[in-house]
């Protein structure tokens, strides 16, 4: 996929996985992350936003570029700290139901 990396953001799962430290990529507060988060997870979080996205499933995240845990790449419209901090409420939400 070709896109101007102004304009677009990554996510990994391992932005809002509970069981990694922060050096190797968690995003968010201990409490606050997911245990045993999937892309597609992540995938429905970033939908129920209504932002233009597209799935890449066969990437690694650096820290584990041996586990294809797939990315999230997101059409930039809001800082990344809030879009994190945003799909992290949906994922928290999705997984209360």
């Amino acid at each position: 996929m070709s896109r101007d990396e102004e304009f677009w953001q990554v996510l990994w799962p391992s932005y809002f996985r509970a069981g990694i430290s922060r050096s190797l990529g968690r995003r968010v507060k201990k409490a606050d992350g997911i245990p045993d988060i999937t892309l597609d997870e992540l995938e429905k979080a970033v939908k129920s936003l209504n932002l233009p996205y597209k799935v890449e499933r066969n990437k690694s995240y650096p820290a584990f570029w041996y586990k294809k845990e797939g990315r999230i790449v997101v059409k930039k419209k809001i800082p990344k700290t809030e879009l994190i901090r945003l799909v992290n409420e949906k994922l928290h939400a999705m997984r209360e139901k």
